[in-house]
Order: C-alpha cells, then sequence, then structure tokens
C-alpha cells in the first residue's frame, strides 16, 4: 500500500510540474539558456515584432542542414548607409556570445523610437546580426546537457573549430596552443583547408559585397577585447580607439585588450580574414571571467558552466552597450567606411 501512495504521489508531482510550468534540471538543463528550437523562433520573432526594420535572412545551411540567419536591422526608409556586424556562438558551447548578440538587436529594435543615441545609431548605419553561427556545435551541446568534452561542444559537425578555419593572411609565426592545430583530435582543429566548411564559407560569402565596416563577435569566457592582428602602428591606433570607448562604456567589468602587435600571429580567426581581405575591423569580445563561473562548473560537473554565466543578464548590461559604442567609434573613424587597403598591407 505505501508503495503505491508513493507511485501516485511522484505522478502528481509529475503532473505539477508539467502544469505549472515549474522549472527542473532535468526538463531544461541549461536554463536560462534556451533550447536550439527556442533560439530559431527567438531570431524569426523579431521580424514578426518589427515588420521593415527587421529582416530576418539565411545567409546558408550548416553541414548537419541547420539554417544560418542574420538579422538586418534598419530604418527601412529607402536611404542606403554603412553596416555595423554583431555575430555570436561561432563556438557551440558559447551560448552566451548567442545571448549577448540577441540582446544588441533587441535593444536597436525596442529603443529605436525612445532612446536617442540609438535612433542617432540607426540613421548613421544598419546592423547585421548573425546570432548563431554554429548551430550543429549548439545543438550538440543541448543533446549533451552541457556535459559532452569540449571538443565536441565546441566544434562543428566536421570537428573543425570554425573559428581557425578562415584563410590566414600572413604565415602563423609563434607556436601557440590557441593558434590552431593541425590534430583533428584537437579542439582547435583548423580543418583539412581554409574554408573547408559550410559555415566558414557562408560567413564570407555574406560580408562579400556589403558595406560592412565594423564588426563585435561574441565569445567566452577571457574577459578580453581581442583585435585582429595589427601589421602597422595605423592600425593599433583605431582599435585602440574602439577599445576605450567600449571599455568607458563598461558600468561593472573592464576587459582586458590583447594587442600585441609584436607578440601576436595569424590564427585563421574570423576577424583576421575580415580585416585584411574586406576592411572590416573585426573585434572579438571574449564575454566574462572564468573563476566567475568556476562555482556552477564545480557544483554541476559540467565544462558548459565554465563558458556561460548562470546570470547572463548581468552581462548583457555589462557588454552590450559597450559593443554598440566600439562599433560607434570605428564608424567615427572613417564616416563607416572599410579600413583602406593600403593601410591593411603587409
Amino acid at each position: 500500500m505505501g508503495q503505491e501512495y508513493q507511485r501516485r504521489g511522484l505522478i502528481l508531482l509529475a503532473l505539477a510540474v508539467c502544469l505549472t510550468g515549474a522549472t527542473a534540471a532535468w526538463a531544461e538543463p541549461l536554463a536560462p539558456y534556451p533550447s536550439p528550437e527556442a533560439m530559431l523562433a527567438e531570431v524569426y520573432q523579431l521580424e514578426k515584432d518589427f515588420p521593415g526594420q527587421a529582416q530576418v535572412l539565411e545567409y546558408g545551411r550548416s553541414k548537419e542542414g541547420r539554417p544560418l540567419l542574420a538579422v538586418r536591422i534598419s530604418k527601412n526608409d529607402g536611404q542606403p548607409r554603412p553596416a555595423a556586424m554583431v555575430a555570436g556562438n561561432i563556438h557551440g558551447v558559447e551560448y552566451i556570445g548567442n545571448r549577448l548578440a540577441m540582446s544588441v538587436a533587441r535593444r536597436l529594435l525596442l529603443d529605436s523610437q525612445t532612446d536617442p543615441w540609438i535612433g542617432s545609431l540607426l540613421e548613421r548605419m544598419d546592423f547585421y546580426v548573425l546570432p548563431c553561427i554554429n548551430p550543429d556545435g549548439y545543438a550538440r551541446t543541448w543533446t549533451e546537457q552541457g556535459g559532452g568534452a569540449i571538443k565536441d561542444m565546441r566544434r562543428n559537425k566536421d570537428g573543425v573549430d570554425l573559428n581557425r578555419n578562415f584563410p590566414m593572411p600572413g604565415k602563423s609565426r609563434i607556436p601557440i596552443n590557441w593558434a590552431g592545430s593541425k590534430d583533428p583530435k584537437s579542439a582547435m582543429y583548423r580543418g583539412p583547408e581554409p574554408l573547408s566548411e559550410p559555415e566558414t564559407r557562408a560567413v564570407r560569402d555574406f560580408v562579400q559585397g556589403k558595406p560592412i565596416f565594423a564588426s563585435i563577435d561574441f565569445h567566452s569566457v577571457q574577459g578580453a577585447f581581442i583585435p585582429a592582428k595589427c601589421e602597422n602602428r595605423q592600425c593599433v591606433r583605431e582599435y585602440k580607439r574602439m577599445a576605450q570607448a567600449f571599455a568607458a562604456a563598461q558600468p561593472e567589468v573592464k576587459y582586458f585588450r590583447f594587442q600585441f602587435r609584436w607578440l601576436d600571429t595569424f590564427t585563421g580567426e574570423m576577424e583576421d580574414t575580415l580585416y585584411y581581405e574586406f576592411g572590416i575591423r573585426g573585434v572579438c569580445v571574449e564575454i566574462g571571467k572564468a573563476k566567475l563561473n568556476r562555482p556552477r562548473q564545480k557544483e554541476t560537473g559540467k565544462v558548459f558552466w565554465l563558458y556561460n554565466p548562470e546570470d547572463p543578464e548581468r552581462w548583457v548590461r555589462n557588454d552590450r552597450d559597450a559593443a554598440l559604442k566600439a562599433l560607434e567609434a570605428a564608424y567615427g573613424l572613417d564616416q563607416g567606411r572599410p579600413a583602406p587597403e593600403a593601410q591593411r598591407r603587409h
């Protein structure tokens, strides 16, 4: 009889959870981060909520056939403008990058009529937001409930680190472990050749021909502002202005600017290709601090929580407007024009 009451109690508890929508660890193991389906639905909802201002573009398909989406945000008044790009989640496990990219999109759309600064940005430039460059890695991370091996959750279906798969404008001169690897077992495997992956080819094709002058790509988790590798002082000066604008707008945690002209190397990262091939002043922003995430990682035993903070809103407040300030500073360098080719020669 006792077992029967216990069984009924468990059934009633399960029904209560379903009916109330209460969060259970086994139901939403990575909350507050959304499932792959919910994340895609968020993107499409922007177009429904802001017709005309937000346009969802499918710029390619992942290795597993998932859509690669960009949101174009503009005044939609027929006037041509230069464009800034905001991206995230090129590494599947770094969900926080997706949250920051989506928060930028919502900020631009929700506040364009009420915040004079946001309105002024949209008077000067359009935006392209690519919230998830690696949807296969995102989905695999969700399936693994954040507990898989980092190399499996970080990379794409082919096991390639997409942010090491872009062409290198010059030689990789310094043998550092994060500069990409030829070993397919490495978490930073660069692939059999540059642009071997559909995701990286799609990004390159997407930016080609568009008037994009600057880009912020959200990563985690080192608390750093990382420009493309610079080969001359003018490049360093311009990125320094972007970094200063970024740091000045961070209300809580300031990031380290990782820029050493002689102690840097090409790695196959997206930012180097954007800058040297297209003149797009690309920046990688590493969100958060690993030391702040380690308690949750140790508690759960899941590497996911090292790369993603429990409270993403804290970092939205810290980094969202800072990213827009950095892009505004890039616009001010040459009124939204890409870096001239002569400046990019090396």
